[in-house]
């Protein structure tokens, strides 16, 4: 199957340019580091919060692997359909979805 992705978003509310870089570095890295736990195929989004630059790699690093244990957890889209449990991962950071386009599209325009 396809391998999983990684998106990162970390705003300017958590602080300058060398702290905001060094929580995308640490996401990275975690990435990197545990992808052969990741289910294949899927997309994980992380949101950085405003407290994130004063966590160490060891917490950045305990929030994916937990991202990706409730993303595991997580009945399938297959079985929420069929009338099975509802409950989805909580939070932001965990999400099963389909890629909307391709790097090939170019930029997004506002409609």
């Amino acid at each position: 199957g396809r391998l999983p992705r990684l998106g990162i978003t970390v705003s300017r509310k958590v602080g300058k340019a060398v702290l905001r870089n060094r929580v995308k570095r640490w996401l990275r890295e975690a990435f990197r580091r545990h992808l052969g736990a990741m289910p294949g195929g899927v997309d994980l989004v992380f949101v950085a919060r405003p407290e994130s630059p004063a966590a160490a790699y060891a917490q950045v690093e305990a929030a994916l692997l937990e991202a990706v244990q409730r993303l595991r957890n997580a009945p399938s889209a297959a079985r929420r359909r069929k009338g099975g449990a509802r409950s989805s991962p909580t939070g932001d950071d965990a999400r099963r979805r389909e890629p909307q386009g391709s790097r090939t599209d170019g930029p997004r325009r506002p409609a």
